[in-house]
């Protein structure tokens, strides 16, 4: 990846204390440049790499999360949709309780696919 690539990944999540490190590259000697550019590859691997948000239109649904961030700064509201959810499972003592949430929750009726008494 490019310098100016990882600069460009990195500054949303470490605003202005980036700048520090892109003088250096930018107006460094040699030695300083490549110091400030292994910093800032390593930085971008820690922080960038590996664990990427969602895009946005993939996190808007009518269940709300909360919110992405990137660094300390709110992106955009992060949501579920109906078709997110592959199971739900309510376990609890007081079954019926549960189940008439669940019910409420899924706006179907589990009587019928009930295991109580089984």
């Amino acid at each position: 990846m490019h310098i100016d690539d990882i600069i460009r990944a990195l500054k949303p999540i470490l605003g202005d204390r980036i700048n520090p490190l892109i003088a250096l590259y930018l107006a460094g000697d040699d030695e300083n440049k490549r110091t400030a550019e292994r910093i800032l590859r390593l930085t971008y691997l820690q922080m960038v790499s590996g664990i990427q948000a969602p895009r946005e239109h993939l996190g808007s649904g009518k269940y709300p999360l909360g919110v992405v961030l990137q660094g300390e700064k709110p992106v955009y509201p992060m949501a579920l949709r109906d078709e997110d959810f592959f199971h739900l499972g309510i376990f609890s003592d007081r079954q019926r309780q549960d189940q008439r949430h669940a019910e409420s929750l899924a706006g179907v009726d589990c009587t019928r696919h009930s295991l109580a008494g089984v």
